[in-house]
């Protein structure tokens, strides 16, 4: 939120869209008690009838006679922190978002809850708040002893016959599409140093040397090429070091995108941001160093360059955009029927930045209100291990089928 947008709040009274609270809501740490209060709140709003996003302003102690006055936070919740609170306990997804703002030195948290068909509710009960309740805001609050009745409820789905927008999810899943991983998603790297490759020796073509009983001895020359055109590859201990180095420290996913709604979401498009202090590095399929081998024949060099040239990613296609400032991992999905999930081609992923990291992005969509913000949270650990140039050239042979 840009401080012109809460300028412009400050100005309004409290109300079915607008809710001020001087200090942070309890959460971390907190009992379920505490964190019913903020469950309780973001429901009402989700349910409440309005034109517009409805804001909860944190750090503001409201004034009934005049402006309101900002107080500030010390501390923020994190947003994906929030969305898994949330949305793990009501019957469907609720869009909404924690943003921050920094108003005149002082640092403001923000709740933005979006229009979108109601009504929600939770799947079971949590600390005082009941099931299958639909909690609404009445005026200036929510009373969970108040839900709404049988005819506002039915007044809910009447008045979203033209509000009506796709619901979407993203999620990660493995490459054989068998699986698909709780946040925070547990990834193991393992950084490997190898020697320069100046160090690493080339590959001859070496004969057998035969010992005789005499103590002599003589060489066998090499088997002759197997196929016409056949050569030594003399980079393969080189080829085989950066091979190793490459696949300890990726591991391949999938994305998973589905449309939980109603209606057909219209041109899905996924950007999720790369930046380098993250320790998120990713790769696409193409970008993995080719599996060495000892021989090469004219019709592998062939293989490997068909292979890197795509003219154009299909849909749920990955393509990397490294042009911008903060690198972009992008996906485009088409339109996407409701109930039709879809997953995206395999990349690689490798993390070598803190233990806890969260992956960020938006996913667009020509028939959403506003773009929908995307978080995939890991938990990384990483081993770091030393090859010698005696280890590079005791790493097993890769089969060559």
């Amino acid at each position: 939120m840009t401080p012109a947008e809460l300028q412009a709040l400050l100005q309004e009274d409290e109300g079915g869209s607008l809710d001020f609270k001087r200090e942070q809501y309890c959460f971390y740490g907190d009992s379920d008690d505490d964190k019913a209060e903020l469950l309780k709140d973001i429901l009402g709003f989700a349910n409440n009838w309005r034109r517009a996003d409805a804001f909860i302003v944190i750090g503001v102690e409201e004034r009934r006679a005049g402006h309101h006055r900002v107080c500030g936070v010390s501390e923020h919740l994190r947003d994906n922190d929030l969305q898994q609170f949330i949305n793990s306990k009501t019957n469907r997804p609720i869009r909404f978002s924690y943003e921050t703002c920094d108003y005149m030195g002082l640092s403001v948290g923000v709740i933005r809850i979006a229009q979108q068909p109601r009504p929600f509710f939770l799947k079971k009960p949590f600390a005082r708040l009941a099931a299958d309740k639909v909690f609404l805001r009445r005026g200036s609050s929510t009373d969970p002893t108040r839900p709404a009745s049988p005819d506002e409820i039915a007044m809910m789905g009447a008045s979203t016959d033209t509000l009506v927008h796709p619901s979407l999810e993203i999620l990660l899943g493995s490459d054989h599409k068998d699986e698909i991983f709780s946040p925070p998603v547990h990834v193991s790297s393992q950084v490997l140093q190898i020697p320069p490759r100046e160090h690493i020796p080339a590959r001859r073509d070496e004969g057998t040397r035969i010992s005789l009983p005499s103590g002599k001895t003589f060489d066998i020359a090499p088997a002759p090429t197997r196929l016409y055109g056949d050569s030594l590859n003399t980079e393969y201990f080189r080829q085989r070091a950066e091979y190793e180095v490459f696949h300890k420290f990726f591991r391949v996913f999938r994305l998973l995108i589905r449309n939980s709604g109603t209606v057909t979401a219209r041109n899905v498009v996924l950007e999720l941001a790369l930046p380098a202090a993250a320790g998120i590095l990713v790769r696409d399929l193409e970008e993995a160093p080719p599996r060495p081998r000892r021989r090469e024949s004219p019709l592998s060099k062939l293989d490997r360059l068909i292979a890197g040239s795509r003219p154009s990613p299909p849909i749920g296609g990955v393509s990397l955009d490294r042009e911008r400032s903060t690198p972009i991992l992008h996906v485009s999905c088409g339109d996407m029927q409701p109930g039709l999930p879809l997953w995206t081609e395999a990349f690689w992923l490798g993390l070598s930045g803190p233990e806890e990291v969260t992956w960020s992005g938006v996913l667009y969509a020509d028939n959403l209100p506003y773009p929908l913000t995307v978080h995939i949270p890991f938990r990384g650990t990483t081993a770091y291990q030393t090859l010698t140039v005696e280890n590079v050239l005791a790493l097993p042979d890769l089969d060559e089928a």
